[in-house]
């Protein structure tokens, strides 16, 4: 019962459907529920571990079980040497990862965390806290295990391998050798 935010013009032939906000709150939920479904569904897609890698299925099966989790700056999420009971997709804000009290990386959206521990049943190997607010889709460890476990690994294999690729042709094109380059046309002296 919201008041019309714009108007629509339609420039040329155009078909429109009607529908009552009673009937798309019962087909789809509340706009709000669908819009946020649908950016986590962008965020999951993003990540650059899984795109690619879900079928529409197993992305459905993510979304309805991920729950939302916000942290203030300077909350740890995670310690290391603490059992993983989770698995963490960054949605909003940014974390820092330390590693014996040394921080090594800084996680942004899209980005992920939690993943080796459940795969490999070890304990956390660092500390993860949130560098600013934070909001993170996080799966249980059995969410994670039933929806993801066995093909969660072929995929992290997966990614092992094609940045081992990635950084070995990163590697060759850094040998390139002065005599290897030939003057096409000279730009300016000076």
């Amino acid at each position: 019962d919201a008041i019309r935010q714009a108007n629509v013009v339609a420039v040329g032939d155009v078909r429109v459907a009607k529908l009552k906000a009673s009937a798309f709150a019962s087909q789809l939920g509340s706009l709000a529920e669908v819009m946020q479904r649908n950016f986590n569904a962008k965020v999951l897609g993003s990540v650059a571990l899984l795109a690619g890698s879900l079928d529409d299925a197993q992305m459905d099966g993510l979304l309805d079980a991920f729950e939302e989790r916000l942290f203030a700056e300077g909350e740890p999420i995670v310690k290391q040497g603490e059992p993983g009971s989770n698995f963490y997709i960054i949605k909003r804000g940014s974390a820092s990862v330390d590693v014996d009290g040394e921080e090594v990386a800084v996680l942004e959206p899209a980005q992920y965390f939690g993943e080796r521990s459940l795969l490999a049943d070890a304990p956390v190997s660092a500390t993860v806290t949130a560098k600013s607010k934070l909001a993170v889709m996080t799966l249980t460890k059995t969410q994670f295990e039933t929806l993801l476990g066995r093909s969660l690994q072929a995929i992290v294999d997966a990614e092992k391998v094609r940045r081992k690729r990635a950084e070995e042709a990163r590697a060759e094109r850094a040998k390139i050798r002065w005599d290897d380059l030939e003057v096409l046309q000279v730009l300016g002296e000076g």
